[in-house]
């Protein structure tokens, strides 16, 4: 079940294809393998059309808080920002509102926010990369896996809209590895074979 990225000039569809898993706390969903840091960390996340940034499960409290067995295969792999040399945590602050509020009821989601690289698809795959806007969350409620930003819009941490920050897809449209913003999902059914 892969995500469809635009094809580049007349080439075939670039295609991130699923990472063969089904998993999610709410049903089986396709997964999409990504490579964060340096060195890479491999984790699994979902397409998200609420985000412009790549969410990836913390390592610490991501787990911590959820007793349950293997923990962090469940959740698609954890991230810890603080073995990757790419990482740059050091915004004003780097704890901020994902911005999900409107879907929670009263229940506020932060994830740890800062810069460091995404690579699409598994190591050593071939796939894009970028220099990131990613939040670390530790959230069992909301979300149990990760999340792949799929918004095109900026992301900003200030009240400056002169300042924000490219999103993963206009980077990788920026780079010229797709044509446009656009992008198609083929969820797929794990029943199908």
């Amino acid at each position: 079940m892969p995500l469809h990225l635009p094809p580049k000039y007349v080439q075939p569809t670039d295609d991130l294809s699923a990472s063969l898993y089904w998993e999610g706390n709410d049903g089986p969903w396709s997964s999409f393998v990504l490579q964060v840091g340096t060195p890479p960390q491999e984790v699994r996340v979902l397409p998200s059309t609420a985000s412009s940034s790549t969410w990836v499960i913390m390592e610490d409290p991501g787990c911590n808080s959820a007793p349950i067995p293997n923990c962090p295969a469940s959740r698609g792999k954890t991230f810890n920002s603080s073995i990757s040399g790419t990482w740059k945590g050091n915004l004003q602050w780097s704890v901020y509102d994902l911005g999900v509020g409107d879907q929670l009821r009263d229940y506020t989601v932060n994830g740890d926010y800062g810069f460091d690289t995404v690579a699409l698809g598994h190591l050593r795959g071939g796939g894009p990369s970028v220099r990131g806007v990613v939040a670390a969350v530790g959230d069992t409620h909301f979300t149990w896996l990760g999340a792949l930003g799929l918004n095109p819009r900026p992301v900003n941490f200030t009240d400056k809209p002169q300042e924000p920050f490219t999103s993963l897809l206009q980077q990788l449209k920026d780079q010229g590895n797709i044509s446009s913003l656009s992008w198609a999902y083929t969820a797929g059914a794990q029943y199908r074979r």
